[in-house]
């Protein structure tokens, strides 16, 4: 109220200017609509809080698919982080500690896919797909399924490419093999690893040839080591 009564009130003749200052209200009264319900649950012990069936509906007086938005700094973050709102009537969502989680989907997958539906704009959708990729592709839960799906509804040559790149590395470290897995020498010749020792205390010397430090340890390890 008091920020669209100053716009009005304020000697502006600029119609570009008064339509994205309205935009960008309408936009930050939207944001907190839809980010206060799941705020609630992050933020207090209420983590069953729903809003009531009066609760007010974003996007009445906004089209989330008009492109002159894309002037609003805002208006891309403003859709790629807001989870909740898309999923909330679509995925078994709950709240773990600070985290939204989903019980029976792929949580960002599944907001890839209804941002699909939702943004019917090509440009837009490019966009706030490849924002939603660059924030969370490194800590899905599928990297395969999350980036077969940002391909898919993603046409921008660029955009496709920077995350290709990030899969690609991604990718690769995720077939190196964990350090528990590796296979290693003990001082007897045998081959063994250390996921050998889960559930036991095990200590681990990491020492190199020109620290004299370690060359000095070597003594006290020995000794524990017998």
């Amino acid at each position: 109220g008091v920020y669209k009564k100053l716009l009005e009130d304020a000697p502006i003749k600029n119609i570009d200017f008064l339509h994205l200052e309205r935009s960008f209200i309408a936009l930050n009264m939207d944001y907190n609509l839809m980010s206060f319900e799941v705020d609630k649950k992050l933020l207090t012990d209420e983590k069953d809080y729903k809003v009531s069936i009066n609760y007010p509906k974003p996007f009445s007086s906004i089209d989330i698919n008009n492109e002159t938005l894309l002037k609003l700094p805002f208006f891309i973050p403003f859709l790629a982080n807001n989870h909740y709102y898309f999923l909330k009537d679509k995925s078994d969502l709950f709240v773990k500690g600070k985290f939204l989680k989903c019980k029976n989907c792929d949580i960002d997958v599944a907001y890839l896919k209804e941002i699909d539906k939702n943004i019917t704009n090509q440009k837009i959708k490019n966009k706030v797909s490849y924002l939603i990729a660059k924030w969370h592709i490194i800590g899905v839960d599928s990297l395969d399924l999350f980036y077969k799906t940002f391909k898919a509804i993603n046409t921008d040559a660029y955009y496709k490419k920077d995350i290709e790149s990030t899969f690609n590395k991604l990718n690769k470290v995720k077939k190196i093999r964990s350090v528990v897995e590796t296979k290693l020498i003990n001082r007897n010749g045998d081959t063994t690893t250390l996921n050998q020792y889960n559930g036991k205390f095990l200590y681990v010397d990491i020492w190199a040839s020109s620290c004299k430090p370690c060359l000095v340890e070597f003594p006290s390890f020995n000794k524990l080591a017998d």
